[in-house]
């Protein structure tokens, strides 16, 4: 999966990390980082994730700062684990990564359990209430 990642965005994190794009461009896994920032190529979601690391960058900034696209693209990693023990990891980083970006807890998480009333459970939240 190719993950959309705006030019800035590669620069910032470069340059966060007091590195350049050249200079990543020598391993292995960011040959193609040049092509990132000409806006000719995308990295997929391993690449991305390796250069997060490499930067010193939080995975999610380039998903809360691209938003959008990227944030859907981001969510489907964070609940694409194979099993249970692997996607509550990747969970709990975002409810902190959210925190830490100022996000508030949305109000209907945990307003429900299995034995609540579907129809009921679908009226409230087409009308917002939790």
């Amino acid at each position: 999966m190719r993950v959309d990642v705006k030019p800035r965005l590669i620069l910032w994190a470069c340059e966060r990390a007091g590195r350049s794009v050249d200079s990543l461009a020598q391993q292995q896994s960011f040959r193609k980082s040049p092509a990132w920032v000409r806006g000719e190529a995308s990295p997929t979601l391993r690449q991305l994730e390796h250069f997060s690391k490499a930067t010193h960058t939080p995975f999610g900034y380039f998903f809360y700062l691209n938003r959008r696209k990227s944030l859907c693209q981001f969510l489907i990693f964070v609940l694409s684990a194979t099993n249970i023990s692997g996607v509550q990891p990747r969970q709990e980083w975002y409810q902190e990564f959210a925190r830490s970006m100022g996000d508030s807890p949305l109000p209907f998480v945990g307003s429900v359990t299995l034995q609540s009333d579907i129809i009921a459970v679908a009226r409230r939240i087409r009308k917002g209430v939790y």
